[in-house]
This record gives C-alpha cells, sequence and structure tokens, in this order.
C-alpha cells in the first residue's frame, strides 16, 4: 500500500475514491500504480520507450532522456546532465523564443 502513497496525488485520489465507493475509479488508480510499479522494475537491458511530460516522473525512471522539440531531437543524455542543460530550461521552463510561441 505505501507504494500507492509514494506518487504525488495518486494515494490521495485512492483514499477518495474508497470514501466514495467509486469501483472504477479505484480499479484505475490501483491498475496505474501497478503499471509504474512494472515499469520501475523491468530489467536494465530492456528498451522502453516511454513518452510523458512530468519531468519529476521521467527523472525518477529513466537512465536515458531523448528530450524532442517540434519533432526534432534537441539533446539527449542522463537524468542528470537533461536536468543541467540550459537549452531544456529555455524550451521547458519558457525563457527561450519558443516559450512565447
Amino acid at each position: 500500500m505505501e507504494t500507492v502513497f509514494a506518487y504525488p496525488g495518486v494515494g490521495r485520489l485512492l483514499v477518495y475514491a474508497i470514501s466514495r465507493h467509486d469501483l472504477p475509479l479505484m480499479e484505475a488508480v490501483i491498475l496505474v500504480v501497478t503499471a509504474i510499479y512494472c515499469i520501475a522494475n523491468l530489467a536494465a537491458d530492456l528498451t522502453v520507450l516511454f513518452i510523458e511530460h512530468d519531468m519529476n516522473v521521467v527523472f525518477r525512471f529513466a537512465s536515458r532522456i531523448i528530450v524532442m522539440v517540434g519533432g526534432r531531437i534537441l539533446v539527449e543524455g542522463t537524468p542528470e546532465e537533461i536536468a543541467r542543460d540550459e537549452r531544456v530550461r529555455e524550451v521547458y521552463l519558457g525563457t527561450g523564443q519558443r516559450a512565447a510561441a
């Protein structure tokens, strides 16, 4: 059960679903947590294409990241390299020219 509460907002959503006796929502939350758990525990030598815009989720699971902008590769590297990259910060934190577009 502690796994459910490890993801921001998911535990609260599950408690809400239980308190409302919302079985479809409970099942959906459990399915999502199960999928995340399975992805996190895949063999290190297995390649998985994981498309996600929540960078906290990406940094938690990825060992290599490719950042794309407009269908083109902007940069690729480890999570640490991506987090330090100024181009990524400019594009995704809104300080670059593309943020104004």
